[in-house]
């Protein structure tokens, strides 16, 4: 993503970061405003405490300011804030008063029973009546009102002075306290007492008149009270801040939400705003716009707009592999993230597009994760992938067999079952209550059956014996068969053919195996399926269709074992077949020279069993020839016949999706086989067929056929396009053998056009994919599942 404009890869980061940013710049402002205000409070008690003119010594009903230390004769009083001792301990309006009066009318204070002021002469004064410390040497700054101090607090406050807790109801509460030891100032009334007893005069500081008020005025309220150092300071209180923090957020909200609608209409929808386009070739794609960097860091309501815009433009503008993966990258940041993974798989980039995927996580990018590990032959991949999704999520709808395919590659039968009986049951669903299961329902209970069998749960081989019974008995029977061995495998197929009858199409050929693979001695050749080399070298995956590759190894490896006293015609036939089975195999995933040892071998055994020519021996033959279509790898057979047949390989004009390179008059036949391609509507497998099928004439010869495959070099960018956007996307209808099909052909594709990235990044998902066809404890139920 180091292509990308920062704010459109990290833009949906910006608008939180600014929400807890001016969230924390609230609290800051809201706390430090509470100090200001803390110290200019404290300034102006000092202030006005200091204003009556300082007294030398002490005189009876004199007004003085008195500097001391407190002193505490008995127990302290709890502190309105917290359980703490204190000396005195008062409530206060956070606002700046007008006067001494007018702050004491607005506080409310407890004292302890007996305090004293003790002086740097040691002169001790006693403070008589109420006190209140407008500056405490512990404060807390709630910033809240006293309702909505905590419980314990409010009724302390009330208890202490119910007309001062009045007068705050509607003010912010700061609660300001003093204790012993701590020196402090206090104004008030002196006041001379002399003991009877002794000679001794005991001073008191009394409430005394306001400081502008004449000598005969009213009293005030209570003995003001200051700390002289700088005080302990704590505050706002945690819902003062939570409510700064609050509307901070909100604010960085509401103006990103603005930010981006705006950016959104100033960009008026113009998608050529958003992304400017190469200006040379070669030149990386640029995505800078104002309006673009904006919505991007703007609120989630508008962000995928800008992605989906930018990607939109550049997708259709991507040219080499940076841009392509700067495409999915940019899908990659919206809510869209499985399109950078399908973009990715379409380019053939298997393994970044399963790691995006697995980095996405949301649920779609998970199940298109999961389709490309099919697709690159990675079950275990896919099933990790989707293994903790019950159900496909939205637009994937009616995809479980698709998960049931992937947990069974992988060998996770029980969330393979799960997949299959919610895929059965919602057929049932759509059928209705009532009516009778339909052959796919029935087809969907058997393979859930048989899963559940190999999943460790064997009761259920009792539900398939009962399903052999219905419409699709067969196809219950073969799952039936599979998961039974010997003896029993060998009575359930006797016993299906004498209530269902003989099977047809590729359940004869899976029949024959399984009683193969069962130890059934062979009294006649094995119906198997054949494969052809035309079908093999131009549709692999039709030339696959009903072959179990697993199976068909484990059938021959039954074969071999037959003592040599025992080998008949039949079990030599049985064994040809399944070599020249098994070697089509290795030619389509590219073992060469295992594929030409199964093809000598299997026509020696030919030849040892059956008059030289027959049909099987000439599969063979076609497909030695096809082996050295594909590999160079010689097939020096004395049967070998079809020389010009083996030189050239027709699929490689299938890969050309577009044939528009090769020109619309690129022949004709003079012999009037039509061999002309529609303008524009080009068909490279049709064409591929009628060159393949024209195999034994001179066509091969013609000038203008020559013509035309001389051309083909002039194709080699569409063969290059078609690697880079051919027709592997993910895909959930894919069945096994054609992703094979298409690995194989993508891996001969690449090495021929010297593109070693290609050519390593297909082998290696065609070997992986290899390696999972080769699973025999899923061979038969993926083949099974797959032909519903």
């Amino acid at each position: 993503m180091s292509d990308l404009p920062w704010l459109l890869v990290y833009g949906g980061y910006v608008w939180p970061a600014a929400m807890v940013a001016a969230a924390a710049l609230t609290c800051l402002l809201a706390w430090a405003q509470a100090r200001q205000r803390g110290r200019q409070s404290v300034a102006w008690a000092r202030g006005e405490l200091a204003r009556p003119t300082a007294q030398q010594g002490l005189a009876d009903n004199a007004r003085a300011v008195i500097s001391g230390m407190l002193v505490l004769d008995g127990d302290g009083v709890e502190a309105l804030d917290a359980p703490v001792a204190a000396a005195a301990t008062t409530a206060r309006a956070e606002r700046r008063p007008d006067s001494l009066k007018d702050a004491l009318d607005r506080s409310s204070s407890l004292r302890a029973g007996s305090i004293a002021l003790r002086g740097d002469d040691g002169a001790l004064v006693h403070i008589d009546g109420p006190v209140a410390v407008l500056a405490g040497s512990r404060e807390v700054w709630t910033g809240c009102t006293l309702p909505r101090l905590p419980r314990a607090i409010r009724g302390r406050v009330e208890a202490a002075d119910e007309a001062g807790a009045a007068m705050l109801s509607n003010q912010h509460v700061v609660l300001a306290s003093v204790a012993a030891g701590d020196r402090v100032q206090a104004f008030g009334r002196l006041v001379a007492r002399q003991d009877i007893r002794s000679v001794a005069v005991r001073w008191t500081l009394a409430p005394a008149p306001e400081l502008a008020a004449g000598p005969d005025d009213a009293a005030l309220a209570a003995v003001p009270m200051v700390y002289e150092a700088p005080g302990r300071v704590s505050g706002p209180m945690r819902r003062a801040l939570a409510r700064a923090a609050l509307l901070g957020a909100a604010g960085s909200f509401a103006g990103a939400v603005l930010v981006g609608e705006l950016a959104n209409l100033a960009s008026n929808g113009a998608v050529a705003a958003s992304a400017t386009v190469h200006s040379r070739a070669g030149e990386p794609l640029a995505f800078r716009s104002l309006s673009t960097d904006l919505v991007a860091a703007a609120t989630p309501f508008r962000r995928d707009v800008a992605v989906r815009r930018v990607a939109r433009q550049v997708r259709s503008e991507a040219r080499g592999e940076r841009d392509v993966r700067a495409v999915a990258a940019l899908w990659s940041l919206g809510s869209d993230c499985h399109v950078g993974v399908q973009i990715l798989a379409q380019r053939g980039r298997f393994d970044e597009a399963m790691t995006l995927g697995e980095r996405c996580r949301d649920a779609a990018a998970r199940w298109t994760t999961a389709q490309v590990a099919m697709l690159a032959g990675q079950p275990a991949r896919a099933s990790h992938a989707i293994d903790d999704l019950d159900a496909p999520p939205p637009g994937f709808l009616g995809q479980e067999v698709f998960g049931a395919l992937a947990h069974l590659g992988a060998g996770r039968f029980a969330l393979a079952a799960a997949m299959l009986r919610r895929a059965a049951d919602q057929e049932g669903t759509r059928r209705g209550r009532g009516n009778d299961e339909s052959e796919r329902e029935q087809a969907l209970r058997c393979a859930v059956a048989a899963v559940e069998v190999r999943a460790g749960r064997p009761e259920a081989k009792g539900e398939l014996r009962a399903r052999v019974r219905g419409r699709q008995g067969w196809r219950c029977a073969l799952f039936l068969a599979d998961v039974l061995e010997g003896s029993d495998r060998l009575a359930t197929l006797r016993d299906a053919r004498a209530r269902l009858g003989r099977p047809y199409g590729v359940w004869t050929s899976l029949d024959a195996l399984l009683r193969i693979e069962g130890g059934e001695a062979l009294d006649g050749p094995p119906e198997l399926l054949r494969v052809r080399a035309d079908t093999l070298l131009m549709r692999p995956g039709q030339a696959f269709d009903g072959h179990i590759p697993a199976l068909e190894r484990s059938a021959y490896e039954a074969l071999t074992r037959v003592p040599d006293a025992a080998v008949t015609p039949a079990v030599r036939i049985g064994r040809a077949r399944l070599e020249v089975a098994r070697a089509a195999f290795e030619i389509a995933f590219g073992s060469g020279e295992e594929a030409r040892r199964l093809l000598a071998m299997a026509l020696d055994s030919y030849a040892a069993a059956e008059p030289s020519g027959s049909e099987d021996q000439r599969d063979a033959v076609e497909l030695g020839l096809a082996l050295e279509n594909r590999t160079g790898l010689p097939f020096p057979h004395d049967q070998r016949r079809l020389p010009d047949a083996g030189r050239f390989d027709p699929s490689a004009l299938a890969h050309l999706g577009d044939l528009d390179s090769l020109g619309a008059s690129m022949w004709g036949d003079e012999r009037g086989r039509g061999l002309v391609p529609r303008s524009g509507e080009v068909d490279g497998y049709a064409l591929a067929d009628d060159l393949w099928r024209a195999r034994d004439r001179d066509v091969f010869v013609d000038a203008t056929v020559a013509l035309g495959v001389r051309r083909l070099s002039s194709g080699v960018e569409s063969m290059r396009a078609w690697l880079a956007w051919g027709p592997r996307a993910p895909c959930w209808r894919c069945q096994m053998r054609y992703a094979a099909a298409d690995l194989s052909h993508v891996a001969i594709t690449a090495r021929v056009l010297g593109m070693r990235e290609e050519t390593a990044a297909a082998e290696r998902a065609r070997e992986a994919m290899r390696a999972t066809m080769l699973r025999r404890d899923a061979g038969v139920a993926t083949m099974l599942i797959e032909s519903m």
